[in-house]
């Protein structure tokens, strides 16, 4: 089952809902924060999850490449289709926040950050529960171009090998006016400066 998500941030904790198992397609409107929650239950046995949730992101590349003409070469096709995916890959620029506490996660205000990251995991706050202990996961992405993306969340099957949780690494809250170039905006400007150079060339090689 696929699902068409487009909502924004919600207002009194209306949050648009993703449920474990399905896949859910979104659509990112440029330089709008989303956000989404994950209900922390299992439904089948009305019991709070298994720790880690993972989540499963797949990029979907909307770019149209034109179609090769009938006399060009096999090799030339396969340049193009290669440029073409290096292009896709350099124009992605998702983040995302999660939280299992604030309700809009976001830039300093959440437990974990991820950039254009396919696959991740989010464990219990607390390392001793194997269940979660929050009624929900909250997640939010940030485009500064735009995409589309195709999410799954799966929680851990009790009677499976659990993953082994990864260190927690505690960032502390950064002054981006004493510090400027920890801005993580200015670095994404900067980066997609260099992207935006990077793709003058490879329209001077596919031309």
């Amino acid at each position: 089952m696929r699902q068409l998500l487009d909502r924004l941030i919600p207002e009194d904790d209306k949050h648009t809902v993703i449920n474990e198992g399905k896949t859910y397609s979104i659509e990112m409107i440029a330089q709008n924060l989303m956000t989404f929650r994950v209900p922390c239950k299992n439904y089948s046995v009305n019991m709070p999850a298994y720790s880690p949730a993972k989540f499963m992101l797949t990029f979907r590349n909307d770019t149209v490449v034109e179609a090769a003409d009938d006399g060009e070469a096999e090799g030339s096709k396969t340049k193009s289709t290669k440029l073409s995916k290096e292009l896709a890959e350099i124009n992605k620029d998702l983040r995302i926040y999660v939280s299992q506490e604030d309700k809009e996660p976001k830039e300093g205000h959440c437990e974990a950050s991820y950039f254009n990251q396919n696959v991740f995991y989010v464990h219990t706050n607390n390392k001793q529960d194997k269940t979660f202990e929050n009624s929900n996961i909250y997640i939010s992405f940030f485009s500064v171009k735009g995409c589309s993306i195709d999410i799954r969340v799966r929680f851990t099957d009790p009677n499976a090998h659990r993953k082994i949780r990864p260190k927690k690494v505690y960032r502390d809250e950064v002054d981006y006016m004493k510090d400027p170039e920890s801005d993580p905006f200015k670095q994404l400007r900067r980066m997609m400066k260099q992207e935006k150079e990077k793709h003058k060339k490879f329209k001077i090689r596919m031309q």
